[in-house]
């Protein structure tokens, strides 16, 4: 948990202050909690704030915020919840109240580190690995086995995308680029190859990939003045179709997106499962 977090500490103190806080009185809260820590937490809007253990793992959210939306998932009742538990209530009502007009940035959908969460799971249940390979990796790897699996997602990290349904692939302008597609340097690269009159068609494609901008036609200084107006309210989102979006909050109140969420997809990180299988997390240099 954060344990310096608002919900731990405002306005009503709890007896746990650096530990783990004992919500209910039964076992109720290993039944009643239970979606994956990806995809939704760790992205612009959203925030996990507590884990607790459910039938789906020993970490799993608790406690999360996606925009003015809250998950408080345990199951049991007032009366079936300590002080401290209905104290930690209280404090999330609080802080929520905080958040009511909050935008929703980001809906759910297929991420590249959604992935790693169901290999995980494919590790324990062995049939649901024809599954990941049925909708979410290429057919090259219909043959491959988990380590393989895994191996590719993380080599390739930087450069996937869904192309179509839910199935990642590498893309290969990106790769070929060395630039990771969530990065805004990518799309500056993309505006500056449209001066490149053998491959401009090429770079104007990936533009309107990723950005949906078509309106925006096929002359450099369009798309450059575009950037230059918008570059400090850009964000990467995975689960918005693998493209660029303009914080429309952000660049009204004049305030980059970066400070005003506290959140960055320059450096895409949107697993909080880590402690599942900490063996998916590549080198730092490798994933820049």
């Amino acid at each position: 948990m954060q344990s310096n977090h608002d919900v731990f500490t405002k306005p009503l103190p709890l007896g746990s202050k650096h530990g783990p806080v004992t919500v209910l009185t039964t076992k109720l809260a290993s039944d009643g909690v239970g979606i994956s820590l990806d995809t939704i937490p760790k992205s612009i809007d959203a925030e996990l704030i507590a884990v607790a253990p459910s039938a789906k793992g020993d970490n799993r959210a608790a406690i999360s915020r996606h925009g003015r939306y809250f998950l408080w998932a345990f199951g049991g009742g007032v009366s079936d919840m300590t002080p401290d538990g209905c104290r930690l209530f209280v404090n999330t009502v609080h802080y929520a109240a905080r958040h009511g007009d909050s935008p929703v940035l980001e809906r759910g959908g297929t991420t590249r580190d959604g992935l790693f969460n169901n290999l995980w799971f494919a590790r324990k249940n062995p049939g649901y690995l024809n599954t990941i390979k049925l909708l979410y990796v290429p057919t090259s790897l219909q043959a491959k086995g988990h380590d393989e699996i895994q191996k590719w997602l993380v080599t390739n990290r930087p450069y996937l995308r869904t192309f179509e349904g839910r199935r990642l692939d590498v893309d290969p302008l990106a790769r070929e680029l060395g630039i990771p597609n969530y990065q805004r340097r990518f799309l500056e690269r993309c505006i500056e190859g449209l001066k490149d009159h053998k491959d401009a068609k090429r770079f104007l494609d990936a533009l309107i990939l990723y950005t949906g901008r078509k309106e925006l036609g096929t002359e450099y200084e369009t798309w450059r003045r575009w950037f230059e107006e918008n570059k400090n309210y850009l964000f990467f989102s995975d689960s918005e179709s693998f493209t660029f979006q303009v914080d429309a909050e952000a660049k009204a109140k004049g305030v980059p997106s970066e400070t005003l969420r506290s959140w960055s997809s320059e450096k895409m990180d949107l697993r909080c499962d880590d402690l599942l299988d900490p063996s998916w997390k590549p080198a730092e240099d490798a994933r820049e």
